[in-house]
């Protein structure tokens, strides 16, 4: 079946989803958890971690390589749907999927703190911060470090080198209570 198909039935039933990703000519990644939103380019996940939901994910749909749905895949979903926890699958931000700018101009207007990575190891980029601007281009983010302490400028990210954002992450949204200005 093709990937674009059991993107819409996994949405369409909310069904767990195994999903792997090439960041690069050798590597690949996998996210699990629930797919809530999805365009011709990009779907918006739900992620989980033991039996519990997380952030939220965005990322291409033409760099996933396989799709799982197995019989443990089948069963963690028993399980998730057992505990309640598939009730509350829903994104708090609404995100336009059209482009990485519709994307970033959505987050923006929300006001989220994100972060933005390109997974692939010759890049290995985490980019934590606010979006300050977007251009048909790029991303500029206030970037912050592991002290809270903000950077003096924002840093421009290229759409190219973008493999997944993360918003509505209890990481972000913790550290970005307690953010310093450089001195």
């Amino acid at each position: 079946m093709k990937i674009q198909k059991k993107i819409q039935r996994n949405f369409k039933e909310k069904r767990y989803s195994r999903i792997t990703r090439k960041i690069s000519k050798k590597e690949t990644v996998i996210s699990t958890g629930y797919i809530l939103n999805f365009s011709e380019n990009f779907i918006l996940m739900q992620g989980d971690d033991d039996f519990s939901l997380s952030s939220f994910w965005i990322f291409e749909s033409s760099k996933i390589t396989n799709f799982r749905y197995n019989k443990n895949d089948k069963y963690y979903d028993f399980i998730m749907e057992s505990e309640g926890l598939k009730k509350d699958l829903k994104a708090k931000t609404k995100v336009n999927l059209s482009n990485w700018k519709t994307i970033f101009t959505s987050l923006k207007k929300a006001k989220k703190h994100i972060i933005v990575e390109c997974e692939n190891p010759k890049i290995d980029e985490f980019i934590i911060g606010e979006i300050t601007d977007v251009n048909s281009k790029s991303v500029s983010i206030w970037y912050f470090n592991a002290e809270g302490i903000l950077d003096k400028k924002p840093i421009n990210v290229k759409f190219k080198n973008i493999t997944k954002v993360t918003f509505d992450d209890k990481y972000i949204d913790t550290f970005s209570k307690y953010l310093r200005k450089n001195k």
